[in-house]
């Protein structure tokens, strides 16, 4: 193997696998390290070069692999750089693996438990990231917005709950005229929210007036007044 310092790949075959620790994904040199007991996570990431511009920092994962089982545990990096707890960053030894996801990654990647999707009249259908801070506005802006087709006053709401789903309506026109944020929905990770078309609804209101219509006639028939 060439020794060539600024390759540590050359050093792997001479390192021991009970002192590595991996690191893969969107940091400036994925590899194999090694790990001592007085080194800890930002140690380790850092020897890594780092995360990358287009690393999800929010979504680290952390595969324990020292343990009588293998277990996953998760890091939002983000986070600790806001608070400085360091009770937040997790206990790597040797043999874990650290991996850096892409933050573009296929929405279908998201677990359906731990997002909420975004479907309709909207630019950017698909699932999100959704926490307590944010609200169903939050939400419609990281679609991309509502098109011009959207039918802002029946926007629909799904709540996914334990025992049954629950279907609301919010009307976002109204809203953007009074700016009450107490009429914003509850929403939760797991529900959907959909945005209808204006076309559909009133193709939806002709059908059910022409279904009346020709009730009314049909009773009239009956009765005898045609």
């Amino acid at each position: 193997m060439p020794q060539d310092p600024a390759d540590n790949k050359s050093q792997w075959v001479r390192q021991s696998a009970e002192m590595s620790i991996y690191v893969f994904g969107q940091v400036g040199a994925p590899g194999r390290y090694k790990i001592t007991e007085d080194m800890n996570f930002l140690d380790i990431l850092s020897a890594a070069d780092g995360p990358t511009g287009n690393a999800d920092i929010n979504n680290i994962r952390i595969n324990h692999r020292n343990g009588s089982e293998v277990r996953v545990s998760k890091l939002d990096l983000a986070v600790y750089f806001e608070t400085g707890d360091d009770e937040l960053l997790p206990v790597i030894e040797a043999g874990d693996t650290i991996y850096l996801p892409e933050k573009d990654r296929n929405w279908l990647a998201e677990s359906k438990e731990t997002t909420i999707r975004v479907l309709g009249a909207v630019n950017k259908p698909g699932r999100y990231r959704f926490n307590d801070s944010m609200t169903i506005l939050d939400l419609l802006a990281e679609a991309g917005g509502t098109t011009a087709e959207g039918f802002v006053q029946r926007i629909s709401i799904v709540n996914k709950s334990c025992c049954e789903s629950q279907a609301r309506t919010f009307d976002l026109l109204a809203f953007s005229q009074s700016g009450d944020f107490s009429k914003l929905p509850v929403i939760r990770p797991g529900d959907t929210v959909f945005v209808p078309e204006i076309e559909i609804s009133n193709r939806k209101k002709f059908s059910t007036g022409l279904d009346q219509v020709f009730k009314i006639i049909s009773i009239s028939a009956l009765l005898g007044f045609l």
